[in-house]
C-alpha cells in the first residue's frame, strides 16, 4: 500500500510531466494574440489555461471533450482563472466536431487524444476541416504498441492522408522511475486548406 506522502509526492510529479507537455505543446503552437484555439480532448483545461496564461484575454478558446463531467470541471476552472469569457465548450469526440465551422479555428492542441479515439484517420480530418489554411496543430500522443495507441510512423502517414503538410514529428522520451516509462511524440503539421 502506499503511503499518503508517498502518493502526494507520485501526484505532484505526475502533474509536474503533464505540464512540461502542455507546454512543448503549446511552444509548438505558436500562438499569437488574436487567434482562435481549438482545445481537443481538453479534460481539466491544462493546455488552454496555459495559452491564455501565455497569450491573455485576445486569445480565444474552444475547450472540447466527450465527458461532460469533464467540461463542467473545465468551465468552473475557467470561471477561477477569470478568463470565462473567452472560452467556450463543447462536448463532443474528437472524431466529430460537428459543432466546429470549417476553416473557423488558427490552431488545434491535444494532449493524449487519438489513444481514445476508434478512428483516428477521422479524428485527423476533422482536424483539418476546422483549421484554416495555415493553421497549425501540436500535439502529443503516447507511442506505444498496442490497440489504442500508433506508432510515430502510423501518426505521420495519418496526418499527412488527412490533408495537412508540412509535418514535423519528435519523439520525446521521458525515462521514469521503477522501470515505467512514457514516450511522447509531438507532432506540429500545417493545413494546406484552400
Amino acid at each position: 500500500m502506499i503511503e499518503a506522502p508517498q502518493l502526494q509526492a507520485d501526484v505532484r510529479s505526475i502533474r509536474a510531466r503533464v505540464e512540461r507537455c502542455a507546454d512543448r505543446i503549446l511552444d509548438a503552437a505558436q500562438l499569437a494574440p488574436g487567434m482562435r484555439l481549438a482545445d481537443i480532448g481538453t479534460g481539466e483545461g491544462i493546455i488552454a489555461f496555459r495559452a491564455i496564461r501565455r497569450i491573455g484575454s485576445t486569445l480565444d478558446v474552444l475547450l472540447t471533450d466527450d465527458s461532460e463531467h469533464l467540461l463542467q470541471q473545465a468551465a468552473s476552472l475557467a470561471f477561477q482563472h477569470q478568463a470565462h469569457s473567452q472560452c467556450a465548450f463543447l462536448h463532443c469526440p474528437a472524431d466529430q466536431l460537428d459543432g466546429i465551422a470549417d476553416g473557423s479555428v488558427d490552431v488545434i492542441t491535444a494532449r493524449d487524444v487519438l489513444a481514445y479515439v476508434t478512428d483516428k484517420s477521422a479524428a485527423l480530418r476533422e482536424f483539418h476541416r476546422i483549421l484554416r489554411r495555415g493553421g497549425r496543430i501540436s500535439l502529443a500522443e503516447a507511442v506505444l504498441q498496442d490497440d489504442a495507441h500508433c506508432s510515430e510512423r502510423t501518426l505521420f502517414h495519418l496526418a499527412r492522408r488527412a490533408g495537412f503538410v508540412d509535418i514535423h514529428l519528435e519523439l520525446h522520451i521521458d525515462v521514469l522511475p521503477a522501470s515505467r516509462i512514457i514516450y511522447l511524440s509531438g507532432v506540429v503539421a500545417t493545413s494546406d486548406r484552400m
